[in-house]
Parts: structure tokens; sequence; C-alpha cells
């Protein structure tokens, strides 16, 4: 098999065409091509390209007019609806939306319903949004992945937090999962055939420490126990 070298825009473009081919659109394709191999040079590739197929599937299904609009709107609030439109560039999109309202607000809470599939790397987002001059607090839900402290039954999500201040020369920024592990974190373990400590987990009766492929069988645990699950 042949094997190539890219660098990060070289990378991007392929990424952006292999979606576009794949039905989105030629912009949300580029917006989510950047995200992706973003994460990918960050070290994440839990975030990064092994999220392509899975993208490039439910991207078939997409409506490539689908487009972000105002929901509902107060002083220092709004929420967008995504209309069906792929999580990554309709969240990307509103932050940088909402950041541009805040010339009439010293603060603005914003909310995205109606996308579909990940919202990626909220760091990715949120240091474009410090870029900007602007701090943020990021927070999304997931699908039940977690088991809440005491239980091996997923019933909750994931559900990452990432706090972003602009700073110089440094901006800071704290991504984390509310889980032990993030969930893309552990499928690219899975995918490898790495075992995990057993602490991350709950399985049940079973006592294996490979992480199994599917969510169903398996329940990552809810970080810092009690606390993780309030946070959560």
């Amino acid at each position: 098999m042949k094997r190539e070298r890219l660098d990060i825009e070289g990378a991007t473009s392929l990424v952006a065409e292999i979606l576009s081919k794949n039905g989105l659109s030629k912009s949300d394709a580029r917006l989510c091509a950047e995200h992706l191999v973003a994460a990918e040079a960050r070290g994440y590739p839990g975030h990064g390209l092994r999220r392509i197929p899975a993208i490039a599937l439910l991207a078939g299904q997409l409506s490539q007019s689908a487009s972000n609009k105002v929901k509902t709107e107060a002083p220092g609030f709004v929420v967008f609806d995504a209309q069906g439109r792929l999580g990554i560039p309709a969240v990307s999109e509103a932050a940088l939306s909402a950041a541009a309202r805040l010339a009439n607000s010293s603060a603005i809470v914003f909310g995205v319903v109606g996308y579909a599939g990940t919202t990626g790397s909220l760091a990715i987002i949120g240091e474009a949004l410090a870029a900007r001059g602007v701090v943020s607090i990021l927070m999304c839900s997931s699908q039940a992945a977690v088991a809440p402290h005491g239980s091996t039954r997923a019933v909750l999500g994931t559900n990452p937090i990432a706090i972003t201040v602009p700073g110089r020369p440094t901006t800071f920024c704290a991504d984390l999962a509310t889980s032990a592990w993030s969930y893309g974190a552990i499928r690219v373990a899975a995918d490898a055939g790495r075992p995990l400590p057993s602490a991350l987990y709950r399985r049940g009766r079973a006592r294996r420490r490979r992480i199994p492929r599917t969510r169903t069988t398996a329940a990552c645990c809810r970080s810092r126990g009690t606390r993780g699950t309030r946070l959560g």
C-alpha cells in the first residue's frame, strides 16, 4: 500500500474532498476537515481522522442547504437551530456568531439544537473564540456511555466541558470529559486492541479487561466517583 506524507493544508483539502463527495456542502466539508485535522495534529485521534467514515456515512443523509437559524434571541442569550446540519460546522459557526454579538453585551449564553452527529473537540472551538479575545465555557451532552457512581449501566453521557481563557503568550484551555476517559479515547484503544485498567469502566459480572467494541456491553466510569456524577 502506497503511503504519502501530507502537511496540514494537504490533509485538510483531502478530508474536505472526501466529505464533500459523500454529501456535505463544500463549506461544511471544509469546516469539518479543518476541525478533524486540527484535532489529529493536537494528538487527539479520538476527535480526529478516525471520525471520517462515520461522518461520511452520515453526510449522505443531511441536506446540503441546511444552515443555522436563530430560534430564540434575547439580550445576552441566543439559541440556534441547526436544522439537521452536521454538529461540527453547526456549533463552530454558532460559537463565532454568538461571539460577534458581544459588541452589545459583556457576556452571552448560546445554545445549538437540531444538529446531527458529533460536535467534535470543544477545545478547538474554544480556542477559536479565544483568538477573538473571548473567554468561554463550552459544554455538550452525548449518548449514554457512562455508568453513575456505583452502577454498571450506561445512562449518562461523557458530557465534556471546555474552559478557555485567552492570554499572552499562551491561551489557557481545560477540555475534559466528565467520565474517567473520553469516549473517543476509549474507541481509539478498542480499535487498537489495547487493554485498559478496569477502573476506567464497568462491565457487570464480566472480568475481561479489554474494552469491547460496542456501548451496550460496557460503560465508562464517571470521573471522581460521586463528584463526577454530579458534574456530568
